[in-house]
C-alpha cells in the first residue's frame, strides 16, 4: 500500500511542474504608443506640450519644459519622450523591448525655476479584434543640481550633472486583453538592458536613454495538469478509505 501512495505523490509532483509551464506564445503587434505629461510639481512653472513640435522633422514631439530666464522652450530645461515604434511593430512576449526613448534637455536655468517631478502616462495600443490598450503611469523625479556644486549632488565633475529617477504610480500590474487572452505590461527601467533606475544627464545638452518594457503572460494552470491532480487526489482518498477499512 505504501508503494501506491508514493506513486500518487510522484504523480502530483509531476502535475505541479506542468501547472507552472506556460504555453509558448507568438509576438503581439504594437500599433501605437500614446504619451501624456501631467501634474508638474516644483517651484518652477511648467509648459506641458502634448504634443509640442520643436522643429521641422523633429520626432521628440511629446515634451514638458520649465526654467527661467528664457521663455523660449528650446532654451529651457525639459523632458521629452519619443515612442520609437512604427505602426504594426512585432513585440515578443516574455522578452525585453524598447518602448521608446526618454530625453532630458539640460539647459542652464535659475535656481527656483526648476521642477522636482512630473508624471507620465504611456499607453501601448495592440492589434486585436477590439484594439487593446495597456497604460501605466509613473512619476519622473527630477534633481536639477547647482552646476557649481562642490561636491556635485549626483557625483561627477563641474558643471554638475542632473539626475532623473522614476517610481511607478500603478497600484496593481497593468493588464490588457488581445483576442480574449490576458497579458501584463511591465516597465523594466532605463538603459539598453533596462537595469538602470537612474538616468544621469550631463549639463548643457540633450541627453537620452532607452525605456525598456516587457509583455508577460500571467501563469495559469494547465487544464490537463488540473485533471491529473484531481485524479491523484481521488486516488489518495480511495487508498485512505481502504486502509481505514482494513484497520
Amino acid at each position: 500500500m505504501t508503494r501506491k501512495i508514493s506513486a500518487f505523490l510522484a504523480l502530483l509532483a509531476v502535475a505541479a511542474l506542468i501547472v507552472v509551464a506556460p504555453t509558448p506564445a507568438p509576438a503581439l503587434t504594437l500599433e501605437d504608443v500614446t504619451v501624456t505629461w501631467f501634474n508638474p510639481l516644483g517651484p518652477g512653472i511648467a509648459t506641458v506640450t502634448n504634443p509640442f513640435v520643436e522643429g521641422a522633422g523633429n520626432a521628440r514631439n511629446f515634451e514638458v519644459r520649465w526654467g527661467a530666464p528664457s521663455a523660449d522652450p528650446t532654451l529651457q530645461s525639459g523632458l521629452g519622450f519619443d515612442p520609437l515604434f512604427p505602426p504594426s511593430s512585432e513585440v515578443p512576449i516574455g522578452l525585453n523591448f524598447t518602448l521608446g526613448t526618454l530625453f532630458h534637455f539640460n539647459n542652464p536655468i535659475f535656481l527656483g525655476s526648476q521642477l522636482t517631478s512630473v508624471d507620465l502616462t504611456l499607453g501601448a495600443i495592440f492589434t486585436s479584434a477590439i484594439p487593446a490598450l495597456a497604460e501605466f503611469t509613473f512619476r519622473m523625479l527630477i534633481n536639477e543640481t547647482p552646476n557649481n556644486g562642490s561636491p556635485c549632488d549626483e557625483g561627477g565633475a563641474q558643471p554638475c550633472r542632473d539626475a532623473i529617477r522614476f517610481t511607478s504610480l500603478d497600484v496593481v500590474p497593468q493588464t490588457f486583453t488581445v483576442d480574449g487572452e490576458t497579458f501584463t505590461l511591465v516597465l523594466i527601467g532605463f538603459g539598453a538592458d533596462g537595469s538602470q533606475t537612474t538616468f544621469f544627464s550631463p549639463e548643457g545638452g540633450t541627453n537620452s536613454t532607452p525605456l525598456i518594457a516587457r509583455i508577460e503572460r500571467p501563469r495559469v494552470p494547465n487544464p490537463s495538469a488540473l485533471l491529473l491532480i484531481g485524479l491523484g487526489l481521488v486516488g489518495l482518498a480511495g487508498i485512505s478509505r481502504i486502509r481505514s477499512r482494513q484497520n
